[in-house]
């Protein structure tokens, strides 16, 4: 009875080992990919894209034109609108319209007056610069100019938040600069139905972590004996990490080669996304590691241990 008790034993602890590694593995996947269209990753990877390839280069050359007649000389205005809080602040417009197209929420507005300081202090950055790293400009510029300058960029923000398109237009615009994205727009009402679809799993995240938590500790009472559930519980840490650090050599290299030709703006969205999903892998394969490898000195530790007992217990039965 005592080894069909063990053999039982071994066989459910087996069953666990193996649940809690898909447990894990289906919680890091639920958790790289739950804020696959969240604002922060939409705009930063905005903030990477060069201005004029955002808006487009007709309606760079619109804004610029607005900005020349503000009266910030011509080789100002390429940094003015680099400037990396204007970008984050496209960034996130293109992030909530984004959410408008996918979740139905409300549709972003340009604001003139985060519009004017976003312009008069990117300005006033670009003449510290200048200052700075003493770079020659044809046109120098007093501070009274400059200060005339700023009264000019709130005079003329109206008409350069009517140069930028709606959200809904820019965002379209982008997705289809190509033959081969045309059908972009309904894959993201696809993307959002199915997104409506699949939030209860995400919903189910923590509860998929606390079944595998709960599975480890039946895997530690079942083999508490001698310690032994050290050894069971290496197994999912290690192979979650090795099965992590093989997606993460392997699935880059799959995906770029599925890749259309020229997806321009999509491009840059696509290789954020995919990076912070990468990032989450890498992340939980080095913990995964560094618990198996923490298991291993516990291992060697109890194994030693034993040793030292059997001696002494030897020594003491010579006596």
């Amino acid at each position: 009875m005592k080894a069909i008790g063990r053999i039982f034993g071994t066989l459910v602890t087996i069953i666990l080992v193996f649940t809690s590694l898909i447990c894990l593995l289906a919680s890091t996947f639920l958790t790289s990919t739950k804020d696959i269209l969240s604002t922060d990753i939409v705009a930063n990877m905005v903030k990477q894209i060069d201005f004029k390839e955002l808006m487009g280069e007709q309606v760079h050359e619109e804004i610029s034109s607005v900005l020349e007649q503000a009266g910030i000389p011509n080789e100002y205005v390429e940094y003015v609108l680099e400037n990396e809080e204007l970008k984050e602040y496209m960034g996130n417009y293109m992030a909530e319209g984004i959410d408008y197209i996918l979740y139905e929420k409300e549709l972003p507005v340009i604001s003139e007056q985060e519009v004017t300081n976003l312009l008069s202090n990117s300005f006033d950055q670009v003449i510290i610069e200048l200052e700075n790293h003493n770079i020659e400009v044809s046109t120098q510029l007093t501070k009274e100019q400059q200060e005339q300058i700023h009264e000019q960029i709130e005079v003329y923000v109206p008409q350069i938040v009517e140069k930028i398109p709606e959200v809904e237009s820019l965002i379209e615009d982008k997705v289809s600069e190509n033959e081969e994205i045309q059908n972009a727009k309904q894959k993201l009402e696809e993307l959002r139905d199915l997104n409506e679809k699949v939030q209860f799993v995400y919903q189910m995240q923590p509860t998929i972590l606390l079944l595998a938590i709960l599975q480890l500790v039946l895997i530690i009472v079942l083999k508490r004996k001698n310690f032994r559930f050290i050894k069971w519980l290496f197994l999912p840490f290690m192979a979650l990490a090795v099965i992590l650090e093989i997606l993460n050599a392997k699935v880059p290299t799959l995906v770029q080669q599925y890749y259309p030709e020229k997806i321009g703006f999509m491009r840059s969205f696509i290789d954020s996304t995919l990076n912070c999903i990468f990032g989450v892998w890498k992340q939980d394969a080095q913990i995964y590691f560094i618990l198996a490898i923490l298991l291993v000195v516990a291992q060697i530790a109890v194994i030693v241990v034993s040793i030292s007992k059997n001696r002494r217990q030897k020594d003491m039965d010579i006596l």
